[in-house]
Order: C-alpha cells, then sequence, then structure tokens
C-alpha cells in the first residue's frame, strides 16, 4: 500500500472511532433526556389512578400538575430534536437578524 493512503486511512481510523463515541454518548443523553419526564408522568398518573380514593385533593392536583410539567419539557425537548434534524437536513433555513 502506498504510504500516503495508508496514513489517510490510518488517520480515518480513530475519527472513525471518535465519531461512533460520540454518536453512542448522544444517544444515551438523548435516551436519558426523554426517558426521565416520561418516568415522572407514568409515576405521577399510576398513583393517581391507584391511590385516587385515599389521595387528598391537594396531593392529586400535585400529581396533576408535576405530570403536565413534564410533558411540556418532554414536549419541548423532542420539538428541539426535530428542528436540529430540519436544520442538518437543509428544510430550514436560520435567519440571523442585526447584531
Amino acid at each position: 500500500m502506498n504510504s500516503s493512503l495508508k496514513k489517510v486511512s490510518d488517520a480515518a481510523k480513530p475519527a472513525d472511532k471518535i465519531r461512533e463515541d460520540l454518536h453512542r454518548q448522544i444517544l444515551s443523553t438523548v435516551s436519558h433526556d426523554l426517558k426521565t419526564p416520561l418516568a415522572t408522568i407514568i409515576g405521577s398518573l399510576e398513583i393517581y389512578q391507584k391511590m385516587f380514593e385515599k389521595l387528598s385533593p391537594e396531593k392529586r392536583q400535585s400529581l396533576i400538575s408535576a405530570s403536565l410539567s413534564e410533558a411540556y419539557r418532554l414536549d419541548n425537548f423532542i420539538t428541539n430534536i426535530l428542528d436540529m434534524t430540519r436544520l442538518e437536513a437543509g428544510a430550514v433555513r436560520g435567519e440571523c437578524g442585526n447584531l
């Protein structure tokens, strides 16, 4: 193999490894950021459903408020992911205002 081709090939291996590691880290972070609010929503609503009769009106309201807050957080996070995907695909163009 030509020495310059070997250098290019050897340089690509670490770059591919870095890209794979970064991809894995991003997926792990996104997974955590999606599952955390979802776990709160599910847990709050399960308590609400299973213990409805035993819960005070204040506690019921607290569980519903927590679920709604996390649902909005999840919606915002998903919207941001979709917007970033559209930007990367070139479907949306950012505008720069006067700075």
